[in-house]
């Protein structure tokens, strides 16, 4: 036996389907196109209350308080800028006074009696001492370059390599050149951070200089006054325009909030291994800055930020002789030098862009108290009817304005005016369309009459 509803159910589920979509058709249909393709425009009510009003006025105030002061005092809305070029010049010069290892407590020959003598500090305690050595500023600096980039020297390991495969046949392998032939010695650097670097700098805004070669946009850190900054923006040292800048390695770790002596942070540090003996890296950016007197040549500043979680060190190899090779290993503090800022002029075009943008919060003021008058305001409902309106038909109105003319043109008898009675054929006093039934309908009650359109 075979079930009827099993084999009748698709045809059911197709005939549902196709009632379905009579039924959207249906909908479809009655649909008003001109209520699908609604326009809305603008339409201007004069809202007398003093709430509302109040309440742009307030906006308005503040948008107009942000231009004047945020826009234009504080951010210089009107001063196009220019990221400056330059190039540095650095070298690392030694200590005037003497740099005994036993002024140092880091070093295993510190005696605090001789270091109370000569004004250093009489630390006792000391987590990772090592012998020292005292080293000139050539020793200290790997390599001797002097650009955008120095490395201080603060440990090194020192020992003597020999070479395992000096002389070789055609087809002999060797898996280690040099092997090592003496005991590794470590030594921390004594002074290091008396040591001092001169510095020389300059900068161009090579764009604002082509057009009219004025020294506010180039020029030197000879001539010009500068400063360091420290980590809560403040200025803690300055250089007057009278030669080139001179700072010692201690006054750069104090600006960068740290010391040799703190522990390492370094992935791959040890338990205890302190800075002095891991190294690290320290980004020294110049910025040139004329932003607060453009008419002024522009000031310098130097920020000193330490990279967290690094070390650095470098290898240095020097051959003694044919068979043998002094390897040193030193880790000790990279500084790379920016040369950075924000170089500024007048331009009227620039703050025209900045008004025109800011004025434009203007149009945010009304949209922000329309929707409080439409959906916070107590009052909410007797605003939205005075905001929105809703016209008639203009598709029935069309309809009906045909009918009437189509009424006219066969004849249909006319309402005589006796306003305009004697001025037919003049200047639009006659010939107006019947105000007969169509406008009297109930369908067309209160809408206006096509003469008036």
């Amino acid at each position: 036996v075979v079930s009827t509803q099993s084999t009748w159910g698709p045809f059911n589920r197709i005939i549902e389907m196709g009632g379905c979509c009579a039924r959207i058709a249906d909908h479809c249909r009655s649909m008003d196109a001109d209520d699908v393709f609604a326009y809305n425009t603008i339409k201007v009510v004069r809202v007398r209350d003093r709430y509302l009003g109040g309440l742009r006025w307030a906006f308005v105030l503040a948008i107009c308080l942000y231009i004047i002061v945020y826009v234009m005092v504080v951010r210089k809305g009107y001063l196009e800028s220019e990221v400056p070029v330059g190039t540095t010049y650095l070298t690392l010069q030694k200590p005037t006074t003497a740099t005994a290892p036993a002024n140092y407590y880091y070093c295993t020959q510190y005696d605090a009696a001789f270091a109370g003598k000569n004004g250093h500090s009489t630390v006792t305690t000391q987590t990772d001492p090592r012998e020292c050595v005292v080293w000139d500023a050539y020793q200290v600096l790997f390599p001797q370059d002097s650009g955008t980039l120095m490395f201080i020297t603060t440990r090194a390991s020192i020992n003597i390599d020999r070479a395992a495969c000096l002389i070789m046949g055609r087809y002999d392998s060797c898996v280690a050149p040099y092997v090592v032939a003496s005991n590794v010695t470590e030594y921390y650097m004594a002074g290091i951070e008396e040591f001092t670097l001169r510095l020389s700098h300059n900068f161009q805004a090579p764009n604002f200089y082509e057009d009219n070669h004025s020294e506010k946009f180039s020029g030197a850190s000879d001539t010009l006054t500068g400063y360091i900054v420290d980590q809560e923006k403040r200025n803690v040292w300055a250089f007057p325009n009278s030669g080139k800048d001179i700072i010692s390695v201690e006054a750069i770790l104090r600006t960068a909030a740290f010391g040799l002596n703190d522990l390492s942070d370094d992935l791959d540090a040890h338990v205890g291994e302190s800075i002095r003996h891991a190294g690290v890296i320290l980004m020294v950016q110049i910025e040139y800055n004329n932003w607060d007197n453009t008419n002024d040549e522009p000031q310098y500043f130097y920020k000193i930020t330490r990279i967290p979680r690094t070390e650095y060190k470098v290898i240095e190899t020097r051959p003694l002789n044919d068979t043998h090779r002094l390897f040193v290993n030193r880790h000790g503090i990279r500084l790379f030098f920016i040369v950075t800022g924000t170089i500024g002029r007048f331009s009227f075009q620039t703050m025209l862009v900045q008004l025109v943008s800011a004025l434009g919060l203007m149009s945010v003021a009304t949209l922000v108290v329309d929707l409080m008058m439409v959906y916070i305001m107590p009052d909410r409902q007797a605003y939205t009817k005075y905001k929105y309106e809703v016209t008639v038909d203009f598709s029935d109105f069309r309809d009906d304005r045909r009918r009437t003319t189509d009424a006219t043109n066969a004849g249909a008898p006319r309402r005589v005016d006796m306003a305009n009675l004697g001025n037919e054929g003049g200047g639009g006093g006659g010939g107006g369309p019947d105000d007969a039934a169509p406008w009297n309908s109930p369908r067309n009650a209160g809408m206006p009459h096509s003469s008036q359109v």
